[in-house]
C-alpha cells in the first residue's frame, strides 16, 4: 500500500532533465551532472541522461549550501616571533 501511495505522489511531480534542473538551480548543467553522479542530488540515470524530480530539485535549492573554497588545513604557523 505504501509503495503504491509513494508511486502515485511521485507521478504528480514533474520530471526534469539536467538542463531544466540547471535552470531551476541557476547552475551550469555540468555542475548538476556532477551532483547527480556523486549522489548529492537525487536522480535516476536513464540511458545517457538523468531524470530528476522537481520536488527533489526544489528541496536541494532550499538547502543551505556553503560557497567558495574550503579553508586550507593545516594553517601555516604565524610568524609572530
Amino acid at each position: 500500500m505504501f509503495a503504491l501511495t509513494a508511486m502515485l505522489s511521485a507521478m504528480k511531480d514533474r520530471i526534469l532533465n539536467v538542463e531544466e534542473a540547471a535552470e531551476v538551480l541557476k547552475l551550469h548543467p555540468s555542475r548538476v551532472r556532477l551532483f547527480c553522479d556523486t549522489g548529492r542530488l537525487p536522480a535516476r540515470k536513464i540511458g545517457k541522461g538523468w531524470a530528476l524530480l522537481l520536488s527533489d530539485v526544489q528541496a536541494f535549492k532550499r538547502q543551505e549550501r556553503k560557497t567558495g573554497r574550503p579553508p586550507r588545513w593545516p594553517m601555516p604557523p604565524s610568524s609572530s616571533s
